[in-house]
């Protein structure tokens, strides 16, 4: 992780530059593929855990509150499902091997959310300030169920999914290069 942020450092410009590239491609492919694209790259981004804050803002400059709120949602189920059921089914008889003895943290943890998983997963998934990628691995392995995990997680995050789409003018700063036309010098 350090060595991700440090090579983030020094290849910021690079990565910005790319990602402004990525936009112009989504853009110039229209609304519907575009978004496909958006959605894709999306579910890709939080399932290896990056941050997806870019994309969610992108959508929203690139397709307006409706459809950006529509293709962020998709994306953030798709790789919530995802990442839930990867954990499930590659880590969690690992986990309880290790970790799943009688009387261990683990069960203790695991019984409690079993008990009320729905309205736990809600208020976890309301907060903004978790681990959007992480919380989906570690429900997963879990007993939480897929339904559950599912409904409540698209309950909580609509809301905040909404207000972050929500077009604003720290967008147009956040993406000069998509406002006006592009210069010769300019990736996009």
């Amino acid at each position: 992780m350090v060595g991700g942020l440090v090579l983030g450092v020094i290849y910021f410009e690079e990565l910005k530059d790319q990602f402004y590239i990525g936009l112009r491609y989504i853009r110039s492919l229209g609304v519907l593929q575009g978004s496909i694209v958006l959605v894709a790259a999306n579910v890709i981004g939080a399932l290896l855990m990056l941050p997806c804050l870019p994309f969610t803002l992108a959508a929203g400059f690139l397709y307006g509150l409706g459809i950006g709120s529509l293709a962020v949602t998709i994306a953030s189920n798709v790789a919530a499902v995802v990442g839930f059921l990867t954990a499930r089914h590659l880590a969690r008889g690992f986990v309880e091997k290790k970790l799943g003895g009688k009387g261990s943290k683990f069960r203790m943890i695991d019984s409690a959310l079993k008990k009320d998983a729905f309205r736990i997963i809600l208020l976890i998934r309301s907060s903004p300030i978790h681990p959007y990628g992480v919380a989906n691995y570690l429900f997963g392995i879990t007993s939480v169920s897929l339904f559950d995990f599912t409904v409540a997680g698209a309950i909580a995050m609509t809301p905040a999914t909404v207000m972050e789409v929500r077009p604003r003018p720290a967008q147009r700063v956040a993406f000069p290069h998509l406002t006006q036309t592009p210069r010769s010098d300019s990736p996009l």
